[in-house]
């Protein structure tokens, strides 16, 4: 029913977009199953294992964790920096979002994800252009976009951006400012996080693929296969769609895999 919908409902569309999701999901088999009775040509994209946490009831269940108490200590000692905030931006109106992707971007540039020439999301100007277009039109009004962004020395310096839906939080992004490493900010952030999640009823934190080893200090965990599904319309446009962005993907993924061609496929556009 939800295939025939989207397909027969959205007038001039040439490409669907499903996910990210589990790949052992019921609801994308039927979803599959209903797409191929329909002949539509669709391109599978794989984003690999992700990082949850699954969230205690109450606040209190973390009482007594060491690494708790700990990022605790580097809030402490954050807060006593001259100048030192941190602000948590739910759901801003167009002009705060504007000023926020902003300082975003700022964070971003002094990065260690900008010096390893990695997939940046808010430096430039159109990719701003499409968080301030998503943000006004779908995540302030449907409650689904958080940011906490952490300022020293009259500067942001980190950020953790995280997008809600139900009783998931998903984190889409976190950095920080190389000059500001001493602070754990990252921690810090979490920590932040985690207090809004808990008291909110979140029972999952999704924190993205990588880094298991820093990720578990708080119980994070592997969890299944996630993937994105591409829908293209049955058309000479729809193909010539699907191969384009089937070739964009594996050779991104192949330069990707190779250590002298990674600034490279930084470069090319996101699938």
């Amino acid at each position: 029913a939800l295939a025939r919908a989207l397909l027969h409902d959205l007038p001039g569309w040439d490409v669907l977009r499903f996910g990210p999701w589990d790949d052992a999901a019921p609801e994308r088999a039927a979803l599959i199953n209903a797409l191929t009775a329909e002949a539509r040509h669709r391109v599978v994209v794989p984003r690999g294992r992700t990082i949850v946490n699954r969230l205690e009831p109450t606040f209190d269940a973390y009482a007594s964790s060491k690494t708790l108490k700990r990022i605790e200590g580097y809030a402490r000692k954050f807060a006593r920096e001259p100048g030192a905030d941190i602000r948590h931006i739910s759901n801003p109106d167009p002009a705060t979002a504007a000023a926020m992707f902003r300082d975003l971007g700022t964070v971003e540039k002094s990065s260690w994800l900008a010096r390893e020439g990695g997939d940046l999301r808010f430096v430039s100007e159109s990719d701003r252009a499409f968080w301030q277009c998503v943000t006004d039109k779908t995540l302030s009004p449907g409650n689904n976009l958080d940011v906490w962004l952490a300022y020293w020395q009259q500067k942001p310096v980190a950020f953790r951006v995280v997008l809600s839906s139900g009783a998931t939080d998903y984190m889409i992004a976190n950095q920080f400012d190389e000059q500001a490493g001493e602070f754990r900010l990252g921690w810090i952030l979490y920590l932040h996080h985690l207090r809004v999640a808990v008291a909110r009823g979140t029972r999952l934190i999704d924190s993205a693929p990588g880094d298991l080893h820093y990720k578990s200090r708080l119980g994070g965990e592997e969890a299944e296969m996630r993937q994105d599904l591409f829908v293209f319309r049955n058309t000479l446009k729809g193909r010539l769609l699907k191969n384009l962005l089937h070739t964009l993907h594996t050779t991104k993924e192949f330069l990707a895999a190779k250590p002298w061609a990674k600034p490279l496929a930084a470069k090319l556009p996101r699938v």
